[in-house]
């Protein structure tokens, strides 16, 4: 069997990873009608974009936060399970009502819950996989993730063109929380004693003291705030950028995304090799410093096709990025504290992209989308090359990447 597809033997994480890939799917799909819906009701509004991302943001970190101390101190499956169930309302309101208020708001909802999810999601494969599968495990989802940068983005574009509305994508979205539902139930876990008294600001508290005192966690993820606050700005305005400045139509923006998609599809397969020798710090930090750099470069290639080939390559980067950030984690951070890791990581790329959204809506209508990007780009590849230098970025590159101990897990295959 191919190494990154060895763990789906396990029961109990293919039903979470059918579960997880079927939500995202519907969500990336919902998630692309609505913003261009909601760029349509509001007369191609660019600031109203940043406002609406800068809003979902704040509420999917909101949600960050509550979700890392709640994933170590209750069942992961029963809090999943939750998340899937209250999505479900905000999206059959938007089958009613379907204005600009409305659009953000509902959105913010869903943020919220899955900002609770991803990280609980992510955290719940170290309980129904073994160790040795922990790499094949995290690569699996990442690369399943770019795979829906492919059709999330693409056919959410193409669909919302075609039908000329959204009621479709709502419906498919909605069934795929029913599946995940169904699917989490399902899955066996063994019982717990009675969890320690939840403290969400003294958990939150030990969690950032935690990554304080280890630097080369503490790298990834001021790094991770960097990306996050340029590719905010980013995803505010890539929209506007492609169809009004460059003229390119919504179904080659959705083939653009589809290429970022490809290319991470190889990065986070490649992730499950041991082909790629270097360090695992060095690597993490070589690979985000090529992504500020190709984000220069997208501001002077109008050419599509070449564009195309360089979001190939952006997404090769920041997906095998991602998935050795996950092992990086997986292996090295204690039990205790890894579902705070993974909800702070969440929080360091989302939260900073709150700000490079309320930018884009602050300053949206006063300079051009090329103007904002070249800046962003700039900032992006200057501050990681700064950070180069630096204490915990120098820790970081050598730091010990030896296995801690995993209560021992045992499980049924296929």
């Amino acid at each position: 069997m191919i190494p990154l597809f060895r763990a789906l033997i396990y029961k109990n994480f293919s039903r979470l990873y059918v579960a997880g890939l079927t939500s995202e799917l519907g969500s990336f799909l919902t998630e692309t009608a609505l913003t261009l819906l909601l760029f349509d009701l509001s007369q191609k509004n660019a600031a109203i974009l940043g406002i609406s991302r800068a809003l979902f943001l704040i509420s999917m970190t909101i949600g960050n936060i509550i979700g890392g101390p709640l994933g170590e101190k209750y069942d992961r499956r029963n809090i999943l399970i939750a998340t899937e169930f209250f999505r479900m309302p905000a999206i059959i309101l938007l089958f009613f009502v379907q204005t600009p208020s409305t659009i953000i708001g509902a959105t913010a909802v869903i943020a919220f819950f899955t900002g609770v999810f991803r990280p609980t999601r992510q955290t719940l494969i170290v309980d129904v996989v073994p160790p040795g599968e922990m790499k094949n495990a995290n690569s699996l989802f990442a690369s399943t993730f770019a795979v829906l940068h492919i059709t999330g983005p693409f056919f959410g574009a193409v669909l919302y063109s075609l039908l000329n509305g959204i009621n479709e994508i709502l419906l498919f979205d909605l069934s795929t929380y029913v599946l995940g539902i169904y699917l989490l139930r399902r899955i066996q876990l063994k019982k717990t004693s009675k969890p320690p008294a939840f403290s969400l600001i003294q958990d939150f508290k030990q969690g950032l003291e935690f990554v304080s005192k280890r630097l080369d966690v503490r790298a990834i993820l001021i790094n991770n705030c960097v990306a996050g606050f340029s590719i905010g700005i980013l995803i505010s305005l890539l929209i506007p950028y492609t169809t009004e400045s460059l003229g390119w139509s919504k179904n080659q923006y959705g083939v653009l995304m589809a290429c970022f998609g490809l290319g991470g599809f190889i990065g986070g397969t490649m992730a499950s090799t041991n082909k790629i020798k270097m360090h695992l710090g060095k690597l993490i930090l070589l690979l985000i410093t090529t992504e500020g750099i190709l984000f220069i470069f997208f501001n002077y290639i109008t050419n599509y096709y070449l564009c195309l080939v360089l979001f190939g390559i952006w997404g090769f980067s920041v997906f095998l990025r991602v998935s050795n950030q996950l092992n990086y984690f997986s292996t090295t951070v204690d039990s205790e504290y890894l579902n705070r890791v993974m909800s702070l990581s969440e929080m360091s790329f989302i939260t900073p992209n709150i700000l490079g959204s309320t930018i884009v809506g602050v300053i949206g209508n006063i300079y051009s989308p090329h103007s904002i990007l070249l800046g962003a780009s700039l900032f992006f590849v200057t501050v990681i090359f700064i950070r180069h230098f630096m204490k915990d970025t120098k820790e970081l590159k050598k730091a010990s990447l030896t296995q801690v101990h995993r209560e021992a897990y045992v499980e049924t295959t296929i």
